[in-house]
């Protein structure tokens, strides 16, 4: 939580609104003290939970769209407080990245992402298409354009509180919408979104109404609730004017940033692989299906649930060396090994029986690892295959390359 000590000059916003934003601290309605980050861009985290706090929850059900690859996003941090929901993004990198920071959640149905380019036309399908109408307790808009447009156009949800960025460099008088354009893409000027004060008159216009309840401190998002559940929860006037916090340099930054998601992660992999060795022991993996075992309890293999996985370990003693790989495959394929941000390796798998297939990595030359270092492992194969399909068995997973072990 924010301290109200906070250094003025550092804010860089004019001096009247850093005067008004150090009043609201002295009052328990307004909701910039509440804030914090976990998984948030900025302390959108704290103020979420402020507001559920103050209106309750119904069916912890939440939207959200513009998530990129989701470890920073609004609705990242709900997933621990067992909430389920719906992600959407039109950058299918980003996406596939999603898909396997998120697998645990994804894979125990709490969590579903899709690839989508969003526009006024098609949001509503998108919606209903994945199951979701009617009421639900959050949707958060963050697109860097036609939010305004979209957030007007949507009509199959009924959301209980609404997050949408605004743009902080209008000042809170002023009212200014982006025109509408379908293929915007924003280019990183100020061309985006709309001021405040729009928003606070849309959404009164939106179904039964929708009240300004706070900004960020920061001045980027704009939080809405709908107006049956406001009761006296929220400060007065509900109006840009009395709510604005201008774009601040403010950085929400995170002393250990992250790299997956930690909800339902396999955790604890030591003595998993084969030949555990010393100088490293195994933190959690994503993008694999669950551990198969032999008939005396001892690990047999673990087979890649999807075309990109990770494995994360951390360094138990300092090594400069490499990794072995152990590995098995039901078809031939092509297998791209890359540790951290070091040059990827690509090797030509041929389908292995009886033999194990084994790939050497080497570290970099001055290459070292120090105690506690974590090191990220990708592995990519160019295509998954089935038992099923080429069986003819009832094991209908898609598989990629099997981990037998990993040694240094």
């Amino acid at each position: 939580m924010f301290s109200h000590e906070f250094n003025v000059g550092y804010m860089t916003s004019g001096y009247c609104w850093d005067k008004k934003t150090k009043q609201r601290f002295d009052d328990p309605l307004f909701l910039e003290s509440y804030g914090y980050k976990v998984y948030s861009q900025n302390d959108e985290d704290g103020i979420i939970d402020e507001i559920f706090k103050r209106i309750g929850t119904t069916n912890k059900r939440f939207i959200e769209f513009g998530v990129q690859d989701g470890l920073e996003c609004n609705s990242h941090y709900l997933l621990f407080k067992e909430w389920s929901g719906l992600w959407i993004d039109g950058d299918s990198d980003m996406i596939k990245s999603a898909n396997n920071k998120f697998r645990p959640v994804i894979d125990n149905g709490q969590l579903k992402i899709v690839n989508a380019f969003i526009t006024s036309d098609n949001i509503n399908k998108l919606f209903s298409d994945n199951g979701f109408t009617g009421e639900i307790d959050l949707l958060s808009i963050d697109i860097d354009g036609n939010d305004y447009h979209v957030w007007k156009a949507i009509n199959v949800i009924s959301p209980r509180v609404v997050i949408i960025e605004y743009n902080g460099k209008f000042p809170p008088d002023c009212e200014w919408v982006m025109a509408y354009n379908e293929n915007h893409l924003w280019d990183g000027s100020d061309k985006h979104g709309a001021s405040l004060k729009s928003y606070e008159l849309l959404g009164k216009s939106i179904g039964n109404g929708y009240q300004l309840v706070g900004t960020n401190i920061r001045g980027v998002n704009a939080f809405f609730v709908r107006k049956d559940l406001v009761a006296d929860f929220f400060p007065k006037p509900a109006t840009a004017e009395n709510l604005y916090n201008p774009f601040r340099v403010i950085v929400f930054q995170s002393g250990h940033p992250a790299k997956v998601c930690l909800k339902n992660g396999v955790e604890g992999l030591q003595g998993v692989f084969l030949n555990q060795p010393k100088e490293i022991c195994f933190l959690c993996n994503y993008g694999f299906h669950a551990p198969e075992y032999n008939e005396d309890g001892s690990f047999s293999v673990q087979w890649m649930s999807a075309d990109e996985a990770k494995i994360f370990v951390r360094v138990s003693v300092p090594i400069a060396l490499g990794l072995t790989f152990v590995l098995c495959a039901g078809v031939d394929t092509d297998l791209i090994i890359q540790v951290e941000q070091f040059e990827a390796e690509e090797h030509h798998v041929t389908q292995s029986n009886d033999e194990p297939i084994i790939i050497e990595y080497n570290f970099p030359k001055n290459t070292l690892y120090s105690v506690d270092d974590i090191i990220e492992i990708t592995l990519r194969v160019n295509s998954l295959w089935s038992p099923c399909r080429k069986f003819g068995s009832n094991d209908t997973r898609n598989l990629g390359v099997g981990i037998l072990d990993i040694r240094m």
